[in-house]
């Protein structure tokens, strides 16, 4: 469930975003931590296909047991070769889910890692310090000079 993911993010003060616009679902993960953010990516499409994986394979072997039940009901060829049809391709779903290890998600782009620096932002540090630097001198110098004055005055 990604509502799960999105609590755990704010927890971990992280930001997970995803865009649907089909057939391609985007998920973004953004976290102070870049291997954080890719290592809970691939664990949330792991999960998303083992679950999906495991539902179809329950949903098939739910009809698979329907599936027998009508064969043994049914008297008529026909009907009993259609039934068998229907039985084949709950068997093949199920292979398809036991062997296929990415069900319902495919990675067209492996998450990757970003290693470039978001924040701090070194040129913001930089000018904010400057200014702090240039008040405090300002204050300190003004200080002196009116003490200075003030003292060559009495």
């Amino acid at each position: 469930n990604l509502n799960e993911y999105k609590e755990i993010s704010i927890f971990l003060k992280s930001k997970i975003s995803y865009e649907i616009s089909p057939p391609l679902i985007t998920i973004t993960i953004e976290s102070q931590s870049p291997f954080f953010s890719k290592l809970v990516l691939d664990s949330l499409i792991e999960n998303i296909n083992i679950f999906l994986g495991e539902k179809q394979k329950k949903t098939a072997l739910r009809r698979i047991d329907f599936l027998k039940n009508e064969i043994k009901k049914v008297d008529n060829k026909t009907t009993e070769t259609i039934l068998f049809d229907l039985l084949s391709d709950s068997y093949s779903s199920i292979s398809l889910a036991d062997v296929k290890e990415e069900y319902m998600f495919e990675t067209i782009e492996p998450a990757t890692l970003d290693t470039s620096l978001k924040f701090p932002n070194r040129n913001f540090f930089a000018l904010i310090g400057s200014l702090i630097g240039f008040l405090f001198s300002s204050v300190f110098f003004l200080f002196n000079f009116y003490m200075l004055d003030r003292s060559l005055k009495d």
